[in-house]
């Protein structure tokens, strides 16, 4: 078990620039479930950048509409998305200089 704390990934996830896949099982001791989903949460390709940036637009784009019918009721919730779409083209474009 000691051997298992020295080695923390989650510091360098994002160093990861290929394919991964995740194996794990309901009886997995050595890495549980909530553990993995950490690790998956934390590694975001540029695809799956690009799948959540598009979602947020899309998002951005339904709230005005309902901006315009009232049909709101958290008015922060644009700001919010235009925020979190702000930090994806950050990260997306923070990725684009270290590959030059």
């Amino acid at each position: 078990m000691e051997d298992r704390l020295k080695y923390d990934v989650l510091p360098d996830i994002d160093k990861i620039k290929i394919p991964v896949l995740l194996i794990v099982g309901e009886q997995d001791i050595p890495t549980p479930v909530k553990h993995q989903k950490i690790i998956y949460d934390k590694l975001q390709t540029e695809k799956e950048l690009h799948k959540i940036l598009t979602e947020k637009r899309e998002s951005l784009r339904n709230f005005r509409f309902d901006t315009t019918g009232t049909k709101v009721k958290n008015v922060k919730e644009g700001l919010n998305t235009k925020k979190e779409i702000s930090r994806i083209l950050t990260e997306l474009r923070v990725r684009e200089i270290k590959g030059q």
